[in-house]
């Protein structure tokens, strides 16, 4: 069945929620959202400790769904019930009819057997000689200029490797290239790599002449795999280990538009030589371990925490680190200056008001924990007690709470002077936040359908539903030229985009309910306003469909809802054009949670319902700029596009 086949196939199927839906009056104008009773709830508990619906709780836990087993003639593939393509499949009528034949492409699974594996999970081959690897390192010249732009940027990634003692490990490498390991230099390499990216990302050119970036680039990957492999690293990890091995995790991550499994497959090994060599448990259990190399061993283990939870989040699958086996603490807010290889204990951590290397890990890693908590209760197929609910939900909300204020999500209007990284991270911290809160109430948003004892959760999960289209539509805005992030419009990795997806499918779900069970004073929202967010976030998905499998997946579910539950228009199924004047921003501090006070625009010139790819969007005098994808079409596809994993 053709891919148009397909989709026509799912709106015949989706026929039927409409005729349960209520008549429509007309196209939907952006109705303003109705206060939730979600921010009273938060206020409220906050304030006193109770938790609203407590007293109604069943005194045991509750089975989940049992998420999906998905196949095609090439793998079979699991998602929990937590995934986007899983919360797809319970629209009415989806579910029961879908040909399980196509239901992988249908719903949100890529097929990847055909795509590029890893380079260090691919063909075994002799990896090469130390001196036919060190024989691939540039001129020094040209070497400082890539570990400058490494060292000199705002990745959290810097904070894996001390600057002071690379800098005195470099020195030597360059007095004498044998006196270091191989390990070593694979982390240069990484280094290297990453360098590139940075100088892509920019769309500076590499310092003298090395070529084209991309095949640097590669050859910069592949020479930090040779040294992985030289140097036994699965056998005899030792020091460098991880570190090489995550930036050999990074620079597969960039090669990729989508999710991978062989990303996943890279962090699942990371963590099982972490715990080999004792990263989960605290150094200072240990003498021998000295303060700075415990310290240092923190901050990897941070970062490991969070690839651990997103990449398995990404994929619908359990992650693999257990809070109860672990017990290494977070790294102190402190830079490098402040310690190094010569210390005989650390100093003093900074207040968080002080913004260091280390705080956005520190404060990322702190979410992360209860996130994971919340996401393996759902892998593991059973909900807690619903006081463990509330209890996590008042939890989450008293960690959001306590963020440093740097960290905030505020008005767009007022982030003016904001510089772009630090908007970029305050962004990835409240998407978090809000894939929590809908990650924590999902299944209880659908049993509050027919139990009203629920019906906060109902309320909770379509705030952080909304809130997050809210975001991903300001996010459209501002990549535009002229926008706040367009100079740094690549932090849209596939990361991202799954949360925007996971939020666009429980809309979906609230949207699909029959009249009687529909009730915009309880979640919020009007019908109309969370019609509208659909079609913002489908003007997104359009514009990338044609260089991401997802994006495609995404913007074709969408565009079989809008055309169910929307009646009166012509052409309401096509993304309404969105420019820098009129596009709806989310401010991040509407009505309690998350509301928008900003609305979103539904009466602008639609989109050219003449699509051939995605040049036809670039070329668009109505539609949104581009740009910024244009250099993917012409990219090759291994390199189809390059991403800042935002863990790294």
């Amino acid at each position: 069945m053709a891919s148009s086949d397909r989709v026509r196939h799912l709106e015949q199927l989706l026929g039927s929620i409409v005729q349960q839906l209520p008549a429509q009056q007309g196209t939907s104008n952006g109705s303003p959202s109705i206060k939730s009773p979600a921010s009273t709830y938060v206020t409220n508990s906050l304030a006193t400790g109770s938790h609203q619906g407590s007293h109604q709780s069943s005194q045991e836990g509750s089975e989940v769904k049992p998420g999906r087993m998905m196949a095609n003639p090439n793998e079979t593939i699991y998602v929990s019930s937590s995934h986007w393509s899983a919360i797809c499949h319970e629209v009415e009528h989806i579910r029961e009819h879908l040909d399980e034949s196509h239901e992988a492409s249908d719903l949100g699974i890529v097929d990847q057997a055909q795509s590029q594996v890893p380079l260090l999970l691919g063909p075994g081959r002799l990896a090469p000689s130390l001196e036919e690897i060190l024989a691939d390192v540039p001129p020094k010249h040209i070497t400082d200029r890539l570990v400058s732009r490494y060292f000199t940027s705002t990745q959290p990634s810097i904070l894996i490797t001390h600057s002071g003692e690379f800098e005195g490990e470099y020195k030597r490498f360059w007095n004498d290239p044998n006196s270091v390991s191989v390990q070593w230099v694979g982390m240069l390499f990484g280094i290297l790599a990453t360098g590139t990216f940075l100088y892509i990302r920019s769309q500076d050119e590499l310092p003298g002449g090395m070529g084209s970036p991309l095949e640097v680039a590669e050859s910069f990957q592949q020479r930090c795999t040779d040294c992985l492999i030289l140097s036994k690293y699965s056998t005899a990890p030792g020091k460098y280990t991880l570190e090489t091995l995550l930036f050999n995790i990074h620079g597969e991550f960039v090669r990729r538009r989508d999710a991978h499994l062989g990303v996943w497959i890279l962090t699942g090994i990371a963590i099982r030589l972490a715990m080999r060599m004792g990263y989960h448990r605290d150094p200072d259990n240990y003498p021998r371990i000295s303060p700075f190399h415990g310290e240092m061993r923190r901050r990897v283990w941070g970062v490991l925490q969070q690839l651990d939870i997103l990449t398995s989040c990404q994929l619908g699958l359990p992650s693999l680190i257990q809070e109860s086996q672990c017990d290494t603490r977070l790294p102190r807010n402190i830079n490098d200056e402040d310690f190094g290889p010569e210390s005989t204990q650390l100093p003093p951590p900074r207040p968080e008001t002080q913004g260091t290397g280390v705080l956005y890990t520190r404060v990322k890693v702190k979410m992360m924990t209860i996130f994971r908590t919340i996401f393996n209760q759902v892998s593991l197929g059973k909900t807690e007690d619903y006081n463990e609910i509330m209890a996590l939900d008042q939890k989450l909300h008293q960690m959001h709470q306590s963020m440093p204020t740097c960290y905030k999500i505020a008005k767009l209007e007022d982030c003016f002077m904001v510089p772009p990284y630090l908007l970029i991270r305050r962004y990835n911290l409240e998407l978090l936040f809000q894939k929590a809160r809908c990650t924590l109430h999902r299944h209880h948003m659908t049993k509050a359908y027919h139990d009203p004892k629920y019906n906060y959760s109902r309320t909770a999960c379509v705030d952080s539903a909304m809130t997050v289209l809210g975001h991903q539509a300001s996010i459209l805005k501002e990549v535009q030229v002229g926008g706040l992030l367009y100079n740094d419009r690549w932090f849209l990795t596939s990361l991202e985009r799954h949360d925007f997806s996971l939020a666009s499918m429980v809309v979906c779900v609230e949207l699909g309910m029959p009249p009687e069970q529909q009730n915009p004073e309880l979640v919020g929202y009007t019908r109309e306003s969370m019609i509208d967010a659909l079609k913002t976030s489908q003007a997104f998905w359009a514009a990338i469909k044609a260089v991401s499998a997802e994006a495609k997946q995404a913007y074709d579910m969408l565009t079989v809802m809008l055309k169910a539950v929307t009646t009166g228009s012509k052409d309401e199924s096509m993304p309404p054009a969105v420019n820098q004047e009129k596009a709806p921003a989310h401010n991040g501090s509407g009505n309690g949670n998350g509301h928008m006070n900003g609305q979103y625009n539904t009466n602008e010139t639609p989109f050219s319902t003449d699509f051939q790819g995605i040049e036809a969007m670039l070329n668009s005098s109505d539609g949104v700029d581009w740009d910024m994808w244009e250099s993917l079409v012409h990219m090759p596809e291994d390199f189809s596009q390059y991403e800042m994993p935002e863990g790294l």
